[in-house]
């Protein structure tokens, strides 16, 4: 990781260093939504085929889900550990 890749930490705002520890968390945080009638499709197709759904995956295997934001982030050893900032929170910053 180079030095440009380095931010402060996504809960406390503070540098990665800042208690001393050199360990801390780089995550890809992304808020996915469903795609409703793609998993219509699929569980009509499992209904189809008796409730075999590893047989439906093999006709149709589509995107069931899709990324609508998605953001690398680091967090700090301290925060990983204590910290109690809901997951959604850090996509907003």
């Amino acid at each position: 990781m180079k030095q440009s890749e380095f931010q402060n930490c996504a809960m406390c705002g503070k540098g990665m260093l800042h208690r001393g520890s050199p360990f801390f968390y780089r995550a890809t945080v992304a808020q996915m939504v469903c795609d409703i009638r793609a998993i219509q499709r699929q569980h009509g197709l499992e209904t189809m085929l008796g409730g075999n759904g590893a047989l439906a995956t093999a006709f149709m295997d589509e995107d069931l889900a899709q990324p609508m934001t998605e953001k690398t982030i680091c967090i700090c050893s301290d925060c990983a550990i204590t910290g109690t900032l809901p997951l959604a929170v850090l996509l907003d910053e």
